[in-house]
């Protein structure tokens, strides 16, 4: 008498490990996408406020005393 194999269940449960993987990727990369849109949004920030300088000392002013947070950039 033939046998009936089940790959049902095997295969249900690999679908599941791998949907589990793929979404813990997918998080990841929302996560490094937020980041590097802040890392973007900072350094136009920090550009814009240099190109609003009205001169060497002025820059001076806003690179060392500015309201921009050059710690976060890192």
């Amino acid at each position: 008498m033939a046998r009936l194999i089940d790959f049902e269940t095997a295969g249900v449960a690999a679908l599941r490990r791998r949907v589990a993987e793929v979404e813990e990727a997918h998080r990841g990369l929302i996560a490094f996408a937020r980041g590097q849109s802040a890392a973007i949004t900072a350094i136009h920030a920090a550009v814009i406020a240099a190109s609003d300088a009205e001169g060497a000392d002025h820059l001076v002013h806003i690179v060392t005393q500015g309201s921009i947070c050059w710690g976060s950039m890192r």
